[in-house]
């Protein structure tokens, strides 16, 4: 060829003057979808050493993009989060993403992190014959796509940046902002949510549904004799990174529970936040002094809202569903789940997902926990009477041993009801994703 690879970095992917023509074709792209609402708000996260031609790779010298059904092609928005051995994330240096300068190179332990609907069909050669850089095809396959999705990374001297964000954070607040949601923690307790917006629900139009987000826990000792209440007033939290791209914001939790003088409980607690699904992992870490001392445990995590009513909750033991009328009735005191562990609330614009995941020798069946009326109370509340509260309840869970207990609960807030309902998300979300790296090369033809 030529040009100097130098020359040939320099000019990275394509034109900078076409690069605002190609941000507009973003989200266009032909990705072939049996669940394509279902597929819409998910992320694809790409394991560093899944693409093992990316390791050593200054991110600042990655760009991706992926070619469209008519033959033009886009950018894709992605982030490189780097993560330790132990799996805690780098903190960024500010609330932009490019407020971190001077990232290191990516290694085995790193994330690659782009929404899936970015994804595009193969390139052809024409489409690849402007390309300038090394270019690392990789491809994604799954049982919902009906073909694989193509993204195209070209390492070179400069990057392509583009600068539209799928979600923003403000140190400030401590918020997230999304398409789907805003999300705001208390200030003294970066654990506790305290604010919720939801831009699908059509009654309250940007307005904050959320009372306040709660973890409750009732430890029973002595053979069950003496009964110890903890709340998520109980728990002391701090803030311990956070990591902010543009597809997605990561933030790390530590909090210590002390149920009695010299007996402490930690937890780790990472929230992973995308444009419609915010994620959160916890870790438990229980010491054998408190694996000793507690004989039986009740565990709820749930949602406290101000006003959610018109809403139908279902479950994949309950197809029917039951509404949210602020009028509790006996059959919602006690509402399965089955063997899938997913509610799904619909009605007022709100399309809902929260799926609970859990380590399988935890030798208890979880439950949806419900209140949808004044009784009974939970307190303590900033407002008594908002209805419903909504989430997950452990009950009567004993036999707990010395270790770490890891726990999931993911949410997606989907743009319009999904294929099959709340089941059709379920199975979508627990099918396993092939990443497959292509050959790389210097120039063209880079795909097998």
């Amino acid at each position: 060829m030529g040009r100097s690879k130098n020359v040939m970095g320099a000019c990275c992917i394509f034109a900078v003057a076409a690069l605002g023509l190609l941000v507009s074709a973003m989200r266009a792209l032909a990705l072939s979808s049996s669940a394509p609402t279902n597929t819409s708000v998910l992320p694809l996260v790409i394991k560093a050493d899944q693409v093992p031609d990316l390791l050593g790779v200054n991110p600042l010298q990655l760009s991706a993009f992926a070619c469209t059904g008519d033959d033009r092609i886009a950018p894709v928005l992605f982030q490189v989060d780097e993560f330790d051995a132990a799996g805690h994330v780098r903190a960024s240096a500010g609330d932009s993403a490019d407020a971190e300068e001077s990232p290191g190179v990516i290694d085995e332990n790193d994330e690659i992190v782009m929404m899936i609907g970015d994804l595009g069909p193969p390139c052809s050669d024409e489409q690849l014959s402007d390309v300038r850089g090394r270019l690392v095809p990789v491809s994604a396959e799954s049982s919902y796509l009906s073909r694989p999705g193509w993204v195209y990374f070209v390492v070179a001297e400069r990057s392509a940046r583009v600068s539209r964000r799928y979600v923003r954070y403000s140190s400030a607040e401590d918020q997230v902002s999304a398409e789907g949601y805003d999300i705001r923690y208390e200030p003294r307790n970066p654990l506790i949510a305290d604010y919720f917006v939801s831009h699908d629900m059509k009654s309250l139009v940007g307005e904050n549904i959320l009372d306040r987000q709660k973890f409750r826990f009732t430890a029973r000792t002595l053979g069950d004799l003496v009964s110890i209440g903890i709340d998520e007033d109980d728990l002391e939290s701090t803030l311990s990174a956070v990591r902010v791209g543009p597809v997605r914001i990561v933030r790390e939790i530590h909090s210590v529970m002390t149920p009695v003088p010299g007996l402490t409980i930690s937890a780790d607690v990472t929230y992973l936040y995308y444009a419609r699904v915010w994620e959160i992992r916890v870790a438990v870490h229980l010491p054998q002094a408190a694996a000793l001392f507690t004989s039986s445990l009740d565990a709820v995590a749930s949602m406290d809202y101000r006003d959610k009513l018109g809403i139908r909750l279902s479950t994949s033991a309950h197809p029917g569903g039951v509404l949210i009328d602020g009028k509790m009735l006996a059959s919602e005191r006690s509402l399965s789940l089955g063997d899938e562990f997913w509610y799904f609330e619909t009605g007022e614009g709100i399309n809902l997902v929260a799926v609970l995941s859990m380590e399988k020798d935890i030798p208890i069946a979880p439950r949806v926990h419900l209140i949808d009326g004044p009784d009974p109370a939970n307190p303590p509340e900033a407002e008594p009477g908002g209805y419903p509260e909504l989430g997950w309840e452990l009950l009567g869970w004993e036999d707990l041993q010395a270790r770490t207990y890891h726990f999931g609960i993911l949410i997606a807030s989907l743009p319009g009801f999904p294929e099959r309902g709340g089941r059709g998300f379920y199975h979508v979300l627990q099918a396993p994703i092939r990443i497959s790296q292509g050959r790389s090369t210097d120039g063209t033809d880079a795909q097998q």
